[in-house]
């Protein structure tokens, strides 16, 4: 059986399980008052093209070739430092998308404002749940978390689409709210229908542009501000895209 079951939530991204297509990749928490999914985009570059080719690199290889022929290993490495590597030794960094949080109606829920910039990798104690289990399908690529509370059975089922590029998370139990976050570099928000709600930025000054769009197609129970709320039985789809691949990312996370 190609499955990894844990008895409790992922205290931190370490312990989290992973999903992932290709293209988008998610680590899954399974946590019960706030169900956290770090999600990510494999073309989130900070920064856009720079030439970093050592102008004295042609120059300096003859030298350098000589002086390991003579066995002056020391002095090649130091002028191979200074003439060979690139300018500046450092690279454009690769970005994080963002967090989706899922805050569930347990009653134990914290405030939520600043989740994403508080969080430090902790999970929120929630409440004390009995026959909790979260596991990862490893064959199907599925991750599931399920206990019960309160008389309820809660359960969260999600999985990421090659073919339509896009995250479905189902949900039952009692309804939640759901916000996205991206901690200290958050993107302008937007509602491009009464269900969904889009983050979208620029990673770095001249990085590529992202989008980030999540839409509750069935237990839709109306959005405040930037948060959806959804009901006891909900499907939520989650899709994002950047300007390497298409011109218009907004518009296609929308039409994905």
């Amino acid at each position: 059986m190609d499955k990894l079951f844990y008895k409790m939530q992922a205290k931190n991204w370490n312990e989290a399980l992973p999903l992932g297509n290709g293209f988008m990749g998610a680590m899954c928490f399974g946590g019960t008052d706030v169900d956290r999914f770090q999600l990510n985009n494999d073309s989130v570059w900070n920064g856009g093209y720079k030439n970093r080719i050592n102008p004295s690199a042609k120059e300096k290889l003859t030298e350098i070739r000589e002086l390991i022929r003579q066995g002056k290993i020391s002095e090649a490495e130091d002028l191979a430092n200074e003439a060979l590597a690139a300018v500046p030794d450092c690279q454009c960094h690769y970005e994080p998308l963002c967090d989706l949080f899922f805050i569930n109606e347990t009653g134990k829920s914290p405030m939520y404002f600043g989740l994403a910039a508080g969080w430090n990798g902790v999970i929120y104690n929630g409440p004390e749940v009995s026959d909790y289990v979260r596991e990862l399908d490893i064959e199907k690529g599925i991750h599931r978390v399920s206990y019960e509370y309160d008389g309820v059975r809660w359960e969260r089922e999600s999985f990421i689409s090659y073919p339509d590029r896009v995250m479905q998370i189902n949900s039952k139990g009692k309804g939640a709210r759901i916000i996205i976050e991206r901690g200290a570099f958050p993107g302008e928000m937007s509602y491009p229908d009464e269900n969904t709600i889009m983050m979208h930025g620029r990673a770095g000054g001249d990085g590529v542009t992202y989008a980030v769009a999540v839409r509750c197609v069935k237990g839709f129970n109306g959005r405040i501000g930037r948060t959806i709320h959804i009901s006891e039985d909900s499907i939520v789809l989650v899709a994002s895209e950047t300007s390497f691949y298409e011109e218009n990312p907004e518009n296609a996370c929308l039409n994905a």
